[in-house]
């Protein structure tokens, strides 16, 4: 369990400073950011959509 934990704060963090390094791109680029926040809503609805049928 412990490795499993290491491995998931690992890739965590990789995920939060790709969104970091994409925001700071995105700043300076509009259309990007803008396309960079759409796909992360859509990822974060998608995954949430199953949690959501089964509460119905």
């Amino acid at each position: 369990k412990i490795c499993f934990h290491g491995s998931l704060l690992n890739t965590r963090s990789i995920l939060f400073a790709s969104y970091t390094n994409s925001f700071c791109a995105g700043s300076t680029l509009t259309v990007f950011f803008v396309f960079t926040m759409a796909a992360i809503t859509i990822s974060q609805l998608i995954s949430l959509s199953p949690d959501s049928d089964k509460a119905t």
